[in-house]
């Protein structure tokens, strides 16, 4: 398995397992058995809701396949509701007890945006507004993340969902950033955002690879990108499935690599998605093909689902 080196000089296995929408009474078993057929690296998140659980696996996994914590790979993710830089640790011990683990691998905030504290995930008015906290800075939340690396309770951080120019104001701020988590596929490559990304030595992880499928909130009539013509050719000439071709195209689109993040709850699939960027050399042809499919869509749009008048 592909590994990428980023500022912390650590590995990062490329192929993880997301665990967003992950059902609690399934997500024991699917994290157990993802670690017995060799994942690496699971993400998740304070929002998912299941990070008890997901913890309970990870345990179970470690013990019946002899792993130690130092074999694995484990991603979380600052809440907005707690981006005051008094609440960032409280969040981050909050996922950590869940988890049943010492400390993360990597620790990002997840989204761009304050909202204002509570017991609420999502607070809103009584038009439905996200309630957002003011007054409240990107770089205050990073300092605090920041403090959380030095008391050893994560090892790396890093941001999703930022955009170049709110990445570039915290780099001008000398705060290091070693992770930028972004969804990423044929329809929405970003190619300029991820390109700076690697020259600034931010590692990139891709998540939606296959255009969310199963994603309750994505727009309606979404186009389709594991049933468009030129991935179903692509796949056909491979002799492999969409998702296969997928994978290996988000891991080996750049010469530096990529992370990516595919979600299953099959064990066959999930073994799949972990061995397609070895299995399946796209050729040059295959690249160009993908590139200039000629489709641009966002899946994951939170100023629509969250009311918002502005997002990235």
């Amino acid at each position: 398995m592909s590994k990428l080196t980023g500022l912390s000089k650590n590995f990062i296995p490329s192929v993880g397992l997301g665990t967003w929408a992950l059902q609690t009474e399934k997500a024991q078993e699917v994290i157990r058995n993802a670690l017995k057929v060799g994942v690496r690296h699971i993400d998740c998140a304070f929002a998912y809701q299941n990070e008890n659980e997901v913890g309970a696996g990870i345990q179970r996994g470690l013990q019946e396949n002899g792993l130690s914590r130092e074999d694995i790979f484990v991603t979380s993710k600052l809440w907005n509701t707690y981006h005051h830089r008094d609440r960032v640790e409280e969040c981050c011990l909050k996922s950590l007890e869940a988890l049943k683990l010492d400390y993360l691998d990597l620790y990002l905030v997840h989204w761009p945006i304050a909202f204002r504290p509570g017991k609420e995930l999502y607070p809103k008015d009584e038009n439905e507004r996200m309630l957002l906290e003011k007054g409240v800075t990107l770089s205050e939340t990073m300092h605090a993340m920041e403090k959380l690396k030095k008391k050893g309770l994560v090892k790396r951080i890093g941001v999703s969902n930022f955009g170049f120019e709110q990445i570039l104001d915290l780099l001008q701020q000398n705060i290091q950033i070693e992770m930028n988590q972004i969804e990423l596929h044929p329809f929405l490559p970003r190619n300029e955002l991820v390109d700076w990304c690697l020259q600034q030595g931010i590692c990139v992880t891709a998540y939606s690879p296959f255009g969310s499928p199963d994603f309750q909130l994505r727009p309606k009539n979404s186009p389709e990108l594991i049933h468009n013509p030129s991935i179903s050719r692509i796949a056909k000439k491979h002799n492999c499935s969409a998702n296969e071709v997928l994978l290996s195209w988000a891991v080996n689109r750049r010469e530096k690599g990529m992370i990516v993040i595919p979600k299953s709850e099959n064990i066959k699939h999930i073994k799949s998605n972990l061995l397609a960027p070895q299995k399946i050399k796209l050729d040059e042809q295959d690249f160009k093909d993908i590139t200039n499919i000629g489709i641009n869509h966002r899946y994951l749009q939170p100023s629509k689902f969250w009311n918002l008048p502005f997002f990235d």
